[in-house]
């Protein structure tokens, strides 16, 4: 009798509609696991809520440290705040800029291809950067390199060279109405003394042009001298066009790439971070300082009234005594308020790196001030001392301006990826964990609203949020708070793929953001 009746049932008008009903019937069933699984990978294992609340905080901290912070660093050192000119001058203002160095195989060449790419990434951009907002900023007339522009430069091959001396023009781009001078030898970029190649130097000089050059700016004469190469006594190809250019000077403010002598009666001063004495020591293509005789010839031609150079690393402030017969005696180097720079001894000072990689915790520019308002002789002044910031000789001065920090958004950046790969991975990979901190997050959150509340309140009453509480319907307002930020959104169970997938768009976001605030500036 039940067959009869299924047969009748499945039968309509004399036809067989059983396949029919039951494709139907198929039709209208809920999809199987089977079928969810052919959905969109992205939709399944993709956490998009908690993706773009961590691309927000990343674009916080990294606009924080790749524009916030250097801005205002830089503007602690506007001309204004030390220059003290009167109100009617128009000085010519400068930036000094010490050993860029960029890095190369020979600057850490255990790391390997990926480590350098890394060192390069970031040591590129924090140079980039800070040249373009130095501009911004400060508004230089002019900018002065002190040599040391590459790292290896004097051991690379003409092809290799090419390549990183368009990799520096890069990192060091032209800059509208501002003169830059870059053709400085250091000892980095062709060797020193007897050391330097011929044709290498000939190579640095093809490209950047004649170091020896005297260059008019803000009514002083500034001497631009390539010592590495006048340090050289066999190959006189090397030294003869250094030597010739120093026998017919006379001029105020000079510029180098190696510090003049050193000696026991002089102090760098407080701003030097190294607790140790200046070191005066040589060794492979490199010395400290020059030798006794070329750096009294130095003085004694020129006469300058300040002098920078690079090579150290570390800021040095000393004053050196300008006399034919300068002996290295106490008294030689014991100066008053009625001795006069130019006349009686110069102001060196030695510049701080200026890269991140400089082996210091603060790197630094100098900036050089110069007004001399038709080379008036009574033009009143003030005698400063190693130890200041500020060094005042006649008519130009010249201040140390640190640089923002090149380790701490580093430091910054990979503690953010840590906690937000963690972040990911408690609600994807290791659920248990993730269930009990976020019920932690939440009372604590609670416990801090509450502790707000009575602060705004004036300690008569606390406030809670309901939506946690579950005791009043949350507002709009709440239920969005709730819903982005207080909610996790945990996933059932431990997915690996999950955690993989959204770690990896996590730290490609971060980077390609870094990467467009490193190109757009």
């Amino acid at each position: 009798m039940w067959l009869k009746a299924k047969n009748r049932h499945n039968t309509r008008g004399g036809l067989d509609i059983s396949g029919y009903e039951e494709q139907k019937l198929e039709n209208l069933k809920p999809s199987s696991t089977k079928s969810r699984s052919k959905r969109s990978w992205f939709i399944q294992h993709i956490r998009w809520k908690q993706l773009i609340i961590l691309w927000v905080i990343s674009l916080i901290i990294v606009n924080y440290f790749e524009r916030v912070k250097p801005y205002y660093t830089l503007k602690k050192c506007m001309w204004k705040k030390w220059e003290d000119w009167p109100s009617e001058s128009d000085p010519h203002h400068t930036v000094i800029i010490g050993d860029p160095q960029i890095v190369d195989e020979y600057s850490y060449p255990s790391r390997g291809w990926i480590g350098m790419k890394i060192t390069q990434f970031f040591s590129d951009n924090y140079l980039h950067r800070n040249h373009n907002l130095i501009n911004r900023v400060l508004k230089p007339d002019s900018i002065i390199f002190s040599g040391d522009l590459f790292d290896g430069g004097r051991e690379w091959n003409d092809t290799r060279w090419i390549k990183e001396y368009k990799r520096f023009n890069n990192v060091f781009n032209p800059l509208e109405g501002v003169r830059q001078f870059r053709q400085i030898p250091g000892n980095h970029d062709v060797g020193f003394g007897n050391g330097v190649d011929f044709a290498k130097y000939a190579r640095f000089k093809a490209y950047f042009g004649d170091a020896d050059e005297v260059v008019t700016l803000g009514n002083h004469s500034i001497v631009l001298i390539d010592t590495v190469s006048l340090s050289c006594s066999e190959d006189e190809n090397v030294s003869k066009r250094s030597r010739e250019f120093l026998d017919s000077l006379r001029s105020p403010v000079l510029i180098n790439n190696i510090q003049e002598l050193f000696n026991e009666f002089q102090k760098c001063g407080n701003l030097r971070e190294s607790k140790s004495k200046f070191p005066v020591v040589r060794g492979k293509q490199y010395q400290t300082v020059l030798e006794y005789q070329l750096s009294t010839e130095i003085l004694n031609n020129i006469e300058p009234i300040m002098l920078f150079s690079g090579d150290d690393h570390d800021y040095c402030h000393v004053r050196h005594p300008i006399s034919s017969n300068a002996e290295h005696t106490q008294d030689k180097f014991t100066f008053t308020e009625n001795d006069h720079p130019g006349v009686e001894y110069a102001d060196e000072v030695t510049l701080k790196v200026s890269s991140m990689t400089g082996g210091i915790k603060r790197p630094g520019i100098q900036l050089l001030s110069m007004w001399n308002p038709g080379g008036e002789e009574n033009l009143t002044w003030k005698s400063t001392h190693s130890g200041l910031k500020t060094v005042d000789s006649k008519t130009a001065k010249t201040h140390l301006c640190y640089l923002p920090s090149g380790l701490q958004p580093l430091i910054h950046y990979a503690t953010f990826v840590a906690l937000g790969i963690f972040w990911i991975y408690v609600c994807s990979f290791n659920v248990n964990l993730g269930r009990r901190l976020h019920s932690s997050f939440k009372k604590g959150l609670q416990r801090f609203v509450g502790i707000l509340g009575k602060i705004y309140r004036g300690g008569s009453q606390s406030v809670e949020l309901p939506h946690l509480k579950g005791k009043k319907p949350p507002s709009l307002l709440k239920r969005y708070v709730d819903s982005i930020i207080i909610e996790w959104d945990i996933e059932r169970e431990n997915d690996f793929t999950t955690f993989l997938a959204n770690s990896f768009i996590f730290v490609a976001t971060l980077f390609f953001t870094l990467l467009w605030y490193f190109n757009s500036i």
